[in-house]
Order: C-alpha cells, then sequence, then structure tokens
C-alpha cells in the first residue's frame, strides 16, 4: 500500500497553523512579562486572600472586623511591595521580554521560511512526480497501440491467407462438382 503524500493545500494549512501557535505564545509570553498584568494578577490575589481571610468560608465563624481591616492592611503592604519590585524590575525586565519576543519573532519567521520552502520542494516533488507517472502511462499507452497495431497486422495477413485458401478451396470444390456433373450428364445420355 502506498502512502499517501500531503496535499499542498495541507501543508500550507499546517504552516499557518504553526505560525498562530507561535504568534498566540509569543502573545501569552509577552503578557505574561509584562508589569502592569504581574502587578494585576497579584492585586487580584491579595484581594481574593484578604477576602478568604476576612469572611468566614465555612458559614459557621462570624466575619471579624479588626481581622478584615487587618487582613486590608497587610493586603496593602503587599500590593505596595509588590508594586515596589515590579517598577524596579520593569525595566530589566520589560528589556527581557522584548529580547525573548524578538527571539520568538525571528524564530516564527525562520519556521514560516521552512515551512515555505518544505511547501516548495513538496509541490516541486509532487510535480516531478506527477510528470514521471504521466510519462510512464505515455509509454504504456504507446506500448498498448504498437502491440494493437501489430496485432491487426497479423489478423489480416492471416484473414488474407484464410480468404485464398478458401478461395482455392471454393475453386476446387466447384471444378469437382462441374467434372461430377459432366459424367452424370454424359451417363444420362447414353
Amino acid at each position: 500500500m502506498v502512502a499517501k503524500d500531503p496535499s499542498l493545500d495541507e501543508m500550507r494549512d499546517e504552516a499557518y497553523r504553526r505560525q498562530d501557535n507561535l504568534a498566540a505564545d509569543i502573545d501569552e509570553l509577552i503578557d505574561r512579562v509584562n508589569p502592569k498584568n504581574a502587578v494585576q494578577r497579584w492585586k487580584n490575589e491579595i484581594v481574593g486572600s484578604v477576602k478568604s481571610f476576612s469572611e468566614a468560608g465555612d458559614g459557621k465563624t462570624p466575619s471579624n472586623g479588626a481581622l478584615a481591616v487587618a487582613g486590608g492592611v497587610i493586603g496593602l503592604v503587599v500590593l505596595t511591595t509588590g508594586i515596589a519590585i515590579a517598577v524596579a524590575l520593569s525595566g530589566d525586565d520589560e528589556k527581557k521580554a522584548h529580547k525573548e519576543a524578538e527571539k520568538a519573532r525571528e524564530q516564527a519567521a525562520k519556521d514560516a521560511e521552512k515551512a515555505r520552502e518544505d511547501a516548495r520542494k513538496a509541490r516541486a516533488a509532487f510535480f516531478e512526480d506527477v510528470q514521471t507517472k504521466a510519462r510512464n502511462a505515455e509509454k504504456q499507452v504507446r506500448g498498448g497501440i504498437e502491440q494493437a497495431r501489430k496485432d491487426a497486422t497479423k489478423s489480416r495477413k492471416k484473414a488474407r491467407k484464410n480468404a485464398a485458401k478458401a478461395r482455392r478451396s471454393t475453386s476446387s470444390d466447384i471444378e469437382k462438382a462441374l467434372k461430377r456433373a459432366h459424367k452424370a450428364v454424359a451417363k444420362a445420355t447414353r
């Protein structure tokens, strides 16, 4: 059984899919290292922990205002510290993120070029294969036509021989019949 080669459209779709996946990965990486988004994530985590700290999650313990205030103060301190750290590291992180994004873009460009080159090679191989198969089919058809000509020539020769033989046989049979008829007439007239 011959393995089916992927079509050019399938390979192009695969290249586009890979490029889209790589672009989504780059966007996600940039989003993760963006200091503003990091601060927002930290803020959400702190707010969630303060809410769970200040409210009784089990429904049995009443909420305590002092604990809520303490949780809020702790959250504010942690949030402020996180913001200060994010601001301090933002220059380095941002540069690092840009470098990583640039590397990812370069890699995406290389991958896309490789996919295009693979598609060109596959297309060339496909057309070469089609041309080879077409040449082979043409040879087979020409061979079949030549064999049919030979068979027709043989058939014509054989038919001519048979016709000539039939004519000779018929002429001989007519001569024999005439001789018998002459003998019968000669015998009848005596």
